[in-house]
């Protein structure tokens, strides 16, 4: 039986979460004879690896592994695009986890959706974690709720939860391996985009652990930010620095907070403008630290 989908996972450092997603992967209701696991395993010094690796063997998933080399995001992402043989990758990173008709629902997508070239799924509100967690889904809520059409191009898609059309990835020449940091995704959308690719979201779901620190939140959106400058110079149109402002982010989520409480009558929806200032806090001092190493300047 040929090979419909690829699964790209790209893991480092994730033993304690990476089973859960990988069992969410195991029980797809997709054939498993028609897809394969491409594993990127990106310099990992725990036991990373050892899980994945035991989960896929108890299944009929063709699994290959590959090694990154701590390169980064870019390198580990177009490993799985230069050695994937289906149609279409269906990036699963770690803290996803999957509904079990996830893939099935992805694929009848693309399937009926030809000019696009990638596709997100929904977020689900995930119950699990105290209050970081809650305000990581009504932040996320709030985004779904202005999604106006399923094939909306107008925004670039994040990869974690995306289904992408192998031969547009390989037409825009994939992930630009130079991105050490995050924004390889964001890099990846814009260049579809240009290339007349539509970017949609599809009717499929999925569900993310989300950062369980206000620590790890901060060095997450801090990642972010260093990788947005890199892509701000290469794409100007694809980040709005304006947008970004903690200033901004304040008044965003003072409407966003009315907006998901009429939704879900959570009294957590009205402290989503501190929850916007510190994540876009963080992001900016991302960008700054990018900016003042040069990180995505044309002389570099």
């Amino acid at each position: 039986m040929p090979v419909k989908v690829s699964l790209g996972i790209c893991v480092k450092n994730c033993e304690k979460t990476v089973g859960e997603t990988i069992t969410s992967i195991v029980n797809q209701d997709f054939p498993h004879k028609s897809m394969e696991a491409i594993v990127v395993n990106d310099g990992s010094t725990d036991g990373t690896l050892a899980v994945v690796t035991d989960l896929f063997s108890k299944t009929k998933i063709a699994t290959r592994v590959y090694q990154g080399g701590g390169k980064g995001l870019g390198v580990v992402r177009q490993i799985v695009v230069d050695n994937a043989k289906g149609e279409y990758v269906v990036w699963v990173d770690d803290g996803l986890i999957l509904p079990t008709d996830h893939v099935q629902k992805q694929v009848e997508f693309m399937d009926n959706n030809p000019k696009v070239g990638q596709a997100r799924a929904k977020w689900g509100w995930y119950e699990k974690g105290g209050l970081l967690n809650s305000l990581e889904n009504l932040m996320v809520l709030a985004y779904e709720s202005e999604i106006t059409s399923e094939t909306d191009s107008s925004k670039l898609r994040g990869i974690g939860g995306s289904i992408c059309r192998l031969d547009a990835l390989r037409q825009v020449g994939g992930f630009d391996k130079r991105i050490k940091s995050s924004g390889e995704d964001i890099e990846l959308s814009a260049k579809l985009k240009s290339s007349g690719w539509q970017l949609a979201i599809s009717q499929a779901k999925f569900y993310y652990s989300f950062a369980d620190t206000w620590k790890s939140l901060w060095r997450q959106n801090f990642s972010y930010g260093y990788g947005g400058h890199y892509v701000k110079h290469k794409h100007a149109d694809a980040i709005s620095l304006l947008s970004m402002f903690p200033v901004v982010g304040f008044f965003v989520g003072l409407v966003s907070s009315f907006r998901v409480y009429r939704l879900t009558r959570r009294t957590a929806s009205f402290l989503l403008p501190i929850h916007f200032i510190f994540k876009r806090t963080a992001w900016f001092f991302g960008f700054l630290k990018s900016h003042g190493d040069g990180y995505g300047h044309p002389s570099l």
